[in-house]
């Protein structure tokens, strides 16, 4: 597939959310932002060829891609679209807080955990971001032209926005990062959105590469990540078409489970499904640094053992509670049970994450109110 393919990009966005409603119990709900109702359609009409009982599980919704009306010559470079990355405190306005992925990419555990990066994230902190680390290694061609944020530089493939703060910032955000770009010549939103935290670290909360885990993470041949040793990789990304082509064959084995993941339903069978790819990869002849990495296979599966697991022992109580009276309700109903992401905004609480309502009247079952505190 060509770099700007759009059939590459629907089949990306198709197989991100396979994995989003795979490890997700509940209806998910998820906005996405196009630049035509046409592009919008087209993701629809995929979506139609899944499963019914997965396809029930997703709430999709549009919103219109901006661009800015001062910078009218972002929409002739390389990638237009995203541009409109630095102005999503506008096009989610209504939102307080979110999470913004790219198409390219794959959940590899319910993609509710996310939300518990915001509960650590400092009273200042605007914006969570993993690191980006070929701005530190490749510092003679980019730190010489301009500094980068964090440690090592972040990414902007999985951003996780307090929308609320950002706009309330003293100087505006998107119009600030536009403006770097008229000084520097910039070649996307990232380079823009490091030199904006590099001048405000404060306003910057850093998450480990488990959160947004890319090629560059293990290139060196070892895994620059401590955390995905301890609770596994929650997000592969997979950046510079590591999912399609090139030497990344452990990426393009993990994008290649998760096109398939709907045709199963039983979570055990998955994970035995997904460790064998792992291990035909290791005997496709590529060069890659990454797949040296000691315990690459293992950061991988970790979550998503962890998970089926999680999953057999609740099937395991259920079955084992269906006699009773009380168990054969929670049987009945939990299986309705839904979480829809409804962000509210002027709440005097930091976070109105989600809402949990059954979708049927009964006893006892009105709908409940979560906030994270």
């Amino acid at each position: 597939m060509k770099r700007n393919n759009f059939g590459r990009q629907l089949e990306h966005m198709d197989t991100m959310l396979r994995s989003a409603v795979f490890f997700s119990r509940h209806t998910l709900k998820v906005v996405l932002a196009t630049d035509t109702q046409y592009t919008f359609d087209q993701v629809e009409s995929k979506l139609s060829t899944w499963p019914s009982h997965y396809r029930r599980r997703l709430h999709l919704q549009r919103r219109q891609v901006l661009f800015h009306e001062n910078h009218p010559e972002l929409r002739d470079t390389w990638r237009p679209c995203v541009w409109s990355k630095v102005l999503l405190h506008r096009i989610f306005g209504d939102f307080d807080v979110g999470v913004f992925v790219d198409t390219d990419i794959v959940f590899l555990g319910p993609p509710q955990d996310l939300w518990q990066v915001f509960r650590e994230m400092s009273p200042e902190s605007v914006m969570a971001l993993g690191p980006e680390f070929y701005y530190r290694r490749d510092r003679k061609a980019f730190g010489g032209k301009f500094p980068f944020a964090g440690k090592f530089g972040v990414s902007t493939g999985v951003m996780f926005l307090n929308i609320t703060r950002i706009k309330a910032l003293p100087d505006e955000f998107g119009e600030t990062c536009l403006e770097y770009n008229s000084k520097y010549k910039l070649w996307h939103d990232q380079d823009a959105i490091n030199l904006y935290f590099h001048d405000r670290p404060h306003l910057l909360h850093e998450v480990s590469a488990r959160w947004n885990f890319h090629v560059t993470v293990c290139e060196s041949g070892f895994i620059r990540c401590g955390d995905c040793f301890t609770d596994g990789v929650a997000i592969v990304h997979g950046t510079t078409s590591a999912f399609l082509q090139g030497r990344q064959v452990t990426f393009q084995a993990v994008y290649q489970s998760f096109r398939r993941v709907l045709d199963f339903q039983d979570p055990g069978v998955f994970v035995t499904f997904f460790e064998e790819k792992l291990k035909v990869s290791d005997s496709i002849p590529s060069f890659s640094y990454c797949r040296k990495a000691v315990g690459l296979h293992n950061v991988l599966l970790k979550g998503v053992r962890r998970w089926s697991a999680k999953i057999g022992q609740e099937e395991h109580l259920r079955n084992t509670s269906a006699g009773g009276s009380s168990g054969g309700l929670r049987r009945r109903y939990n299986r309705g049970l839904q979480i829809w992401f409804v962000l509210r905004v002027g709440s005097t609480k930091p976070y109105n994450c989600f809402m949990i309502q059954y979708p049927r009247p009964c006893k006892n079952c009105s709908p409940v109110f979560c906030r994270i505190p």
